[in-house]
């Protein structure tokens, strides 16, 4: 319903949630056609919307009412707001895994990026949409989701990751990859860096 989906916002937050523009962070990716594709973390569903121009697509997140707006403006999508449910569940393989902020607020990612990989059809690829736990948002006092104060990744224990954290996980998991970098942030890009020769 496209009606859904609104031009003008009255706050950040809302903003954050139905912005098409978040949808730069994935605009420019060579995604196949007819593809099975798994997004987790899909929140209100405006980067569910744009994944289901190249397939099916399955979402999972735990907020009820964001399931609910998320399948007004992508019906044709499923909703799954338990992720254990969803693996016990589940008896097929995904072109692609796209995990949206769903593992900045889990404790082991390593153990669920195991399990996720086991869900990649032959050729699949899991992509990785995280906040950088030393992002200049965070020197600047930005408040993250999980301590909720300024400064709070820099002061306090928190659990997102750095860059040499994810790096590490990575190379444990034997995995070939490419790290982007979106600027300013993850949720309003305007430029996709990468360390990627071309």
């Amino acid at each position: 319903m496209e009606k859904n989906i609104k031009d003008t916002f009255n706050s950040y937050e809302e903003m954050r949630l139905f912005s098409q523009f978040r949808q730069n962070i994935l605009c420019w990716y060579d995604f196949k056609s007819k593809s099975k594709i798994l997004h987790l973390g899909s929140e209100c569903g405006i980067l569910t919307k744009f994944l289901t121009e190249f397939g099916k697509v399955i979402c999972i997140e735990e907020r009820e009412q964001y399931n609910n707006l998320n399948k007004a403006i992508n019906p044709n999508i499923f909703c799954y707001q338990n992720y254990s449910e969803f693996i016990e569940r589940n008896d097929q393989k995904f072109d692609y895994i796209v995990i949206e902020r769903f593992l900045d607020s889990i404790e082991n990612k390593k153990t669920m990026l195991e399990e996720l990989l086991n869900l990649l059809d032959k050729d699949g690829e899991i992509i990785i949409l995280a906040n950088n736990k030393f992002g200049l948002r965070y020197f600047n006092g930005a408040a993250d989701e999980s301590t909720k104060s300024m400064f709070g990744n820099l002061s306090k224990s928190s659990k997102l990751y750095s860059y040499k954290q994810w790096i590490n996980i990575l190379q444990e998991l034997h995995r070939k990859y490419v790290i982007y970098y979106p600027f300013p942030n993850l949720e309003f890009p305007i430029s996709i860096y990468s360390d990627k020769t071309i």
